[in-house]
């Protein structure tokens, strides 16, 4: 058997939960090996994401709550983990190994009882889910739902339309009516009168043609 077989044979019934305390990730160490987890907080699905730990066994402590959640079978029947002393919280892997060889006995009760809640928890997890077509009790019919199934439903009041108020037709300008030209007094045109001699105008054989030979007798 080689030295690390044998670590891990004195190792393996305990796993112990690791943080980072600047990268705020946790590590389980489980098997002897170690394996890193998504966050801090952890349940049993996260288990399904852990990859293994590529960093430094000095950068990472044994917390100080080794504590598993009691209702979460499926993380219980994967870790078995211990109380362990404040001696020897804060200490890197190497430091937990070195302790652990030389105390790992002072908690064989203690181991024993957290493998049968182990074992309990594999058994629950192992049995099939319970048949669906598995005929259920019957139940008495709640009389309030039965009331209200058979009670019609009272129509709601429909919400009577507003009246939308119409236009009031906006009174149209009358048009100015325009003052009528007045009529202007047409004046009346009066003839010159021709100024004739006394003699010429009692003559009845005078006319206009005597009237313009007098006129252009006088001229020459």
């Amino acid at each position: 058997m080689t030295t690390n077989q044998r670590k891990n044979t004195m190792l393996r019934p305990i796993d112990v939960i690791f943080k980072h305390p600047v990268k705020k990730f946790t590590v389980i160490y489980q098997n002897g090996k170690l394996w890193q987890l998504p966050k801090l907080e952890f349940d049993g699905q996260s288990l399904a994401y852990k990859k293994e730990y590529q960093g430094s066994r000095e950068q990472i402590f044994v917390s100080p709550d080794q504590t598993l959640d009691a209702d979460d079978s499926v993380l219980i029947s994967q870790l078995l983990t211990v109380n362990l002393p404040k001696s020897v919280h804060g200490r890197n892997v190497d430091e937990f190994e070195h302790w652990w060889r030389q105390n790992c006995y002072d908690f064989k009760a203690e181991i024993e009882a957290k493998q049968a809640c182990q074992n309990q928890a594999q058994q629950l997890l192992s049995k099939p889910k319970q048949n669906l077509t598995t005929k259920q009790p019957s139940k008495k019919p709640n009389t309030e739902q039965k009331t209200a199934k058979t009670t019609p439903a009272q129509p709601q009041p429909q919400p009577q339309p507003q009246p939308q108020p119409q236009p009031q037709p906006q009174p149209q300008p009358q048009p100015q009516p325009q003052p009528q030209p007045q009529p202007q007094p047409q004046k009346r045109i009066t003839q010159p009168e021709i100024k004739s001699n006394s003699s010429t105008a009692n003559n009845p054989a005078y006319d206009v043609f005597d009237e313009m030979l007098n006129d252009l007798l006088h001229q020459l």
